[in-house]
């Protein structure tokens, strides 16, 4: 269940990179880095709860995927703040 919502982050984070590519200057360049780098940071999560926890069944590999939500969580935070 968690890899389907991670998933249709993903893809969100997919479509608004479309989405600032198509409309770049209505969008200052630290919106578009920071999409992407949201965007990495979300398809890592799905890669390593996809492959590595649900289809190996590696479990130590959950505090990866919680250090991975911790660092996306610090980025809302910053991003929240600078604007």
């Amino acid at each position: 269940m968690v890899t389907m919502i991670d998933f249709f982050i993903l893809l969100k984070y997919i479509i608004m990179l479309f989405e600032k590519a198509a409309y770049s200057e209505d969008y200052p360049k630290f919106v578009l880095i920071d999409v992407v780098l949201k965007m990495m940071l979300q398809f890592m999560l799905f890669l390593a709860e996809w492959i590595l926890v649900m289809k190996y069944k590696k479990f130590e590999f959950c505090k990866l995927t919680y250090g991975i939500k911790f660092i996306l969580i610090i980025g809302v935070l910053f991003t929240s703040f600078c604007f």
